[in-house]
């Protein structure tokens, strides 16, 4: 028996689903992306014949793989291998007569047809390999998977073009405000409150949001109390601080080195069928981490939040998000609650339905079901979630996939109308930073790192110029990020970034003392001479982070071999003190 192998993979989604600052568009992008990878793939397979995937048990249920379902049984036209992160694998089964890629290339016409129709704007690319003589107990399929996956699908990605400029419209046309297409028809109010002339690109996005929002709620169902929160429509809807200008964070979370990760399944598998079987258990294993990941963050959100016991002036119920208590114990002393930052849940007035009137929740994922995974949340929360779904998802895959899989993560906060897109590719080359950083371990693959960066204005040029234009002094660099999440031997840590944060918000002979610390950041451009200078002056003395290096709270410095700069320690956390809400107690790493 010959099969054919076939790869199914997006491009240019980045763009498909942050193109917009609509928060309605964003989330039904997402949903048909998923669609196009995972639902209608298992739909057009149900057209075509037999397969491996199970039924729904009803509409809107998650469909998982039949393992005890094998292509060599003979009774499958299909069998999937593996579905996840936006790449989907399959054999077919070559007919015994004509043509031996007939069920790939009508499984991919449809596919590519439906996708076209239900999701236009979104790239797909799908390649097939050669017809090769199936045999569970051989050893090619590995090979077969890595050459049309990493050469002639990654090559077909490169050089695709761009169709030719298509003639949008003749004669008078009006414009989608998303797109810049022509727009094909008014959006219904039922889809957002105030309805404009939209493309068929944006009109798919509006219609699936419904079912988005559906998945949305699927993917917290074991979170308690969830239904007393819904999911916001709009990106003012995440959260606002009274009387401050608002900023939202935009997270993106990527695996380290699942290629080298994927290999050493590949390399340790016996014959095909263990390869499928192990490749396999590592997509669905990260899959459930993912998604526990997430419902780590819901569960930590609620533990937070404060309803409302009676109804507040005015009549109206109101939701309160609030910093942990800073009441433990700490090396440099006690820390006091002080102002605790807070900030209250979005709820509409206009809406009509109870349902609808529910507090929204500060955070809602756009991108996840892999390794990798991107959320939108309140400006002050970035770092905070991120860091609990980067230890959650850890923690799981070292269950779940007998590898403890580490992260790279970039935060980037802007200004909640900041242009979305740009925003996100932001967020990507903080993501890639921090895995640079982790890139100086031999270790690597045992590390998570974090970056971030907050844009009190606008942005111009890469992350690189930004820094150094911004950053760098004749001292050194200003940065203590990116950080580890958990490497107590090191001083560029998470943990000692909260610390601080804490200390100047909280601890006695600094939180009361905000324009000292304006006074004290500039010092700390002026190097370690204008750092001992202010201390003697102000009769202060900075937090202590790492009993090997017993200077750093005496100058405010300290060099690091790894790039051959000195590095500020506690720039960092006087700028983000404002803009980052702990949502657990800090801990001292020395203790």
């Amino acid at each position: 028996m010959d099969v054919v192998l076939t790869i199914i993979d997006t491009a240019g989604i980045q763009n498909y689903i942050f193109g917009s600052n609509r928060l309605r568009e964003n989330i039904g992008a997402s949903f048909l992306v998923e669609q196009a990878t995972r639902e209608w793939v298992y739909e057009e397979l149900d057209e075509l014949g037999e397969h491996n995937v199970s039924k729904a048990a009803r509409k809107g249920a998650e469909r998982r793989i039949d393992h005890s379902k094998k292509i060599e049984s003979g009774e499958l036209t299909a069998e999937l291998v593996y579905a996840g992160g936006g790449n989907t694998t399959i054999l077919f089964r070559c007919p015994d007569e004509g043509d031996p890629k007939k069920d790939a290339r009508s499984f991919a016409w449809n596919l590519s047809t439906r996708i076209l129709r239900s999701a236009p704007g979104l790239e797909v690319i799908i390649k097939h390999s050669e017809p090769f003589p199936w045999d569970p107990k051989g050893q090619d399929l590995y090979g077969q998977v890595n050459t049309l996956r990493d050469e002639q699908l990654a090559q077909k990605k490169r050089t695709r073009q761009a169709a030719l400029t298509p003639l949008l419209g003749l004669g008078v046309t009006a414009e989608c405000e998303s797109t810049g297409l022509v727009a094909a028809e008014r959006s219904k109010p039922s889809l957002e409150p105030e309805p404009r002339l939209v493309s068929r690109e944006i009109l798919e996005k509006l219609e699936n949001r419904d079912e988005a929002q559906a998945r949305l709620e699927d993917i917290i169902s074991e979170v308690e109390e969830r239904d007393r929160y819904r999911f916001p429509d709009e990106l003012d809807h995440l959260g606002r601080v009274g009387g401050e200008e608002s900023y939202l964070a935009i997270v993106h979370i990527d695996g380290n080195a699942m290629g080298s990760i994927l290999s050493a399944r590949g390399d340790t598998a016996t014959n095909n069928r263990d390869y499928i079987e192990k490749v396999r258990t590592l997509s669905e294993g990260i899959d459930e981490s993912s998604r526990r990941a997430i419902a780590a963050m819901f569960k930590k959100l609620i533990s937070c939040i404060e309803e409302p016991r009676e109804k507040s002036k005015g009549g109206k119920n109101v939701w309160t998000l609030t910093e942990a208590k800073q009441g433990k114990e700490a090396k440099q002393g006690k820390m006091d609650a002080g102002q605790l930052k807070q900030f209250n849940l979005f709820q509409d007035p206009k809406k009509q339905k109870p349902e609808d009137k529910r507090p929204c929740w500060p955070i809602i994922p756009l991108v996840y079901g892999g390794d990798d995974v991107t959320f939108v949340c309140n400006g002050q929360l970035g770092l905070s979630l991120a860091n609990i779904y980067m230890n959650e998802f850890a923690e799981q895959t070292a269950k779940l996939c007998a590898e403890r899989i580490q992260t790279g993560a970039g935060v980037a906060i802007v200004k909640v109308h900041y242009p979305f897109r740009r925003a996100y590719q932001l967020s990507e080359a903080l993501t890639k930073s921090a895995k640079r950083f982790i890139g100086h371990k031999q270790d690597k693959l045992q590390y998570s790192a974090i970056d971030w960066h907050i844009s009190m204005t606008g942005l111009s040029g890469n992350l690189g110029s930004i820094r150094k234009q911004e950053y760098e002094t004749g001292e050194g660099t200003l940065l203590m990020r990116p950080v580890w999440l958990d490497h107590a031997e090191d001083w560029r840590t998470l943990e000692n970034f909260n610390l601080l944060v804490a200390t100047f918000n909280f601890q006695e002979g600094w939180a009361e003392r905000r324009s000292k610390l304006k006074t004290f950041r500039e010092a700390l451009r002026g190097g370690v001479g204008s750092v001992q200078e202010f201390l003697q002056i102000n009769n202060l003395k900075l937090p202590v982070l790492d009993l090997s290096r017993p200077d750093i709270h005496e100058k405010g410095w300290v060099g690091d071999a790894r790039d051959e700069k000195s590095h500020c320690v506690y720039f960092d956390a006087i700028e983000a003190m404002d803009h980052h809400l702990l949502l657990e107690d800090v801990t001292d790493g020395n203790s």
